[in-house]
């Protein structure tokens, strides 16, 4: 794991209530916990950064009661590069599953998975769908800025993919509109 990144997660973390990082809080709120990133696996490798939709499913909650934020980046990192290189592993085509697809032919067709680093324009879901409708949207959408922030200013990537299609795009707009993302738009 990173240590830069996972300060930055840490504090980020630290300044929300720490009810999102419980499992059975979000849970009950219908939300998932926090996606958190990790870099490329292979850092000397082009690093290709392609941002999906928040519909994680069942894929991003961490189990997590109460261990603070710093144990919660752990946890979740853990989780990411699991669930990442599980889905990455799979063979052929998996129907229902275009976003996977996707990433192993683009893995394929740079020939190596290694710079890949995958991220959500939303860090939470709701019941793995957009969490646009919850009351907490406000908070979702300020969280997601700065964990995509974080993750933008450390791993540097060469190329950003956005893959979360058109009716996020207002959202995209509004956190890639700046002097310093303008070429991210």
């Amino acid at each position: 794991m990173d240590a830069i990144p996972e300060k930055r997660y840490s504090e980020i973390l630290a300044a929300i209530a720490p009810t999102f990082l419980d499992h059975d809080v979000a849970k009950g709120r219908r939300l998932s916990t926090p996606f958190l990133v990790n870099g490329p696996k292979d850092p000397e490798a082009r690093r290709i950064m392609v941002i999906g939709r928040e519909y994680g499913g069942n894929g991003w909650n961490v189990a997590h009661q109460g261990d603070g934020p710093n144990a919660y980046v752990t946890k979740a990192l853990t989780r990411h590069r699991d669930f990442f290189d599980k889905a990455m592993a799979k063979e052929g085509r998996d129907r229902g599953d275009t976003f996977f697809n996707f990433m192993r032919a683009l893995a394929r067709s740079i020939g190596t998975e290694g710079g890949l680093i995958y991220s959500n324009l939303l860090c939470l879901d709701s019941g793995g769908k957009s969490p646009r409708t919850s009351e907490h949207f406000p908070l979702i959408k300020r969280l997601s800025k700065q964990l995509l922030d974080v993750q933008l200013d450390h791993f540097k990537p060469d190329v950003v993919i956005f893959a979360n299609g058109m009716d996020t795009v207002g959202i995209r707009r509004e956190f890639f509109r700046s002097t310093e993302t303008e070429r991210f738009v």
